[in-house]
């Protein structure tokens, strides 16, 4: 027979941290981008152009990560709640 083998409330903990990082990762990307938007108005050479390509590389996989994380809280609760019934809490 299986068994639950971790404290439901530090994996609401846990998803609670991960929302916050996962808010503050969007944000701190927002507003990143933005700064790159307008440092491309004043920095036109190669280098820009390289450095650009890997920049909007780094966001894309950035974006990925958040997204991820954004669908993890929500199963890590569901599975906090489906412990704390098996536990019969």
């Amino acid at each position: 027979m299986s068994q639950a083998v971790v404290d439901p409330e530090s994996l609401r903990q846990f998803a609670a941290h991960l929302k916050r990082f996962s808010e503050d990762l969007k944000q701190q990307s927002t507003g990143l981008a933005s700064q790159m938007n307008q440092l491309e108005q004043t920095w036109r050479d190669e280098q820009q152009r390289k450095f650009g390509q890997e920049f909007s590389e780094q966001m894309r996989q950035m974006a990925k990560l958040i997204q991820s994380t954004e669908q993890h809280v929500p199963y890590l609760l569901r599975k906090a709640e489906q412990i704390d019934a098996y536990l019969g809490r």
